[in-house]
């Protein structure tokens, strides 16, 4: 994966300009620096934060996500679990087939398969051609390559899931905003980003904080994630968006590794480290 930092510091430092809150449109306070030099501010009106400043989209799109960072290089990436199961399932609490249902950065097809499975009819959307030529062109439905932002539906859904995205991209608001206008009258969308309130972020933002952390906010993961969200900014966007919140929990990626107690005791308190939030047009 490219490093954020160096770009900044080098080609991209001279273009890089600030970002304003995509929910109140208020300019940042200086938040905190990381480790590699990546600047995140803190909205003063709602408390998101955010990379300020960044470089244009288009070179932060092209230096960050090379194929190293999807495992296509001769790099590796650490795979993460994304409970694909567990998301489909929260999903359908709100939304069952048949139906339609877009899936917006389908990644290596876990999700698409298994609303496939489920009695969805399916269509994706991937940024990458490559991933969508290795891990997608065997499912057997439409794949629109290129970002939803450029995404013009023939139709609309009854379902849109976009799983660990919202944090990645370059306006939320207008991002969710689109996603409703992808949807039915009455459908449902299904989100999950990392929750950066979790008991885990809490932990190290104090230790970044102390300076008792070598990487110092590592956590956040700013070469690559743009926005960190918690319960409360997630919810205001979402609603500002115009969605109603129909669910909006915590949970865990790995959750037969942790005692169900300590599961239970995260999830009643917003402390686990993704967030799971279902919405209806």
């Amino acid at each position: 994966m490219g490093n954020l930092s160096v770009y900044n510091r080098t080609a991209g430092g001279g273009k890089s300009a600030a970002v304003l809150c995509c929910i109140c449109h208020a300019a940042p306070r200086p938040y905190a620096r990381d480790f590699r030099g990546n600047a995140i501010g803190r909205c003063p009106e709602c408390g998101l934060r955010f990379v300020s400043p960044r470089p244009p989209m288009e070179a932060f799109l092209r230096h960050t996500y090379d194929e190293d960072y999807y495992g296509l290089g001769n790099g590796s990436r650490r795979s993460q679990p994304q409970d694909c199961g567990g998301h489909l399932a929260r999903l359908q609490h709100w939304a069952r087939p048949p139906g339609r249902l877009l899936d917006i950065g389908s990644g290596d097809g876990t999700l698409l398969r298994a609303a496939k499975a489920a009695g969805w009819l399916v269509e994706g959307v991937e940024m990458r051609q490559q991933l969508a030529d290795r891990f997608l062109a065997d499912i057997g439905c439409p794949i629109h390559v290129g970002g939803f932002e450029e995404f013009k539906p023939s139709h609309q859904f009854d379902a849109v899931t976009l799983i660990h995205v919202l944090e990645h991209v370059p306006d939320p608001m207008a991002f969710l905003r689109k996603c409703r206008a992808a949807l039915k009258e009455g459908g449902v969308a299904y989100l999950a980003a990392p929750n950066t309130a979790s008991l885990n972020d809490r932990i190290k933002t104090g230790l970044s904080r102390g300076a008792l952390k070598r990487s110092r906010w590592k956590h956040l993961a700013a070469d690559h994630h743009l926005w960190f969200f918690t319960p409360a900014t997630m919810r205001r966007l979402c609603r500002q968006a115009g969605f109603e919140v129909l669910a909006l929990a915590t949970t865990h990626p790995s959750r037969k590794a942790w005692p169900g107690w300590l599961l239970r005791g995260m999830a009643r308190l917003s402390l686990g480290p993704w967030l799971a939030v279902a919405l209806r047009k």
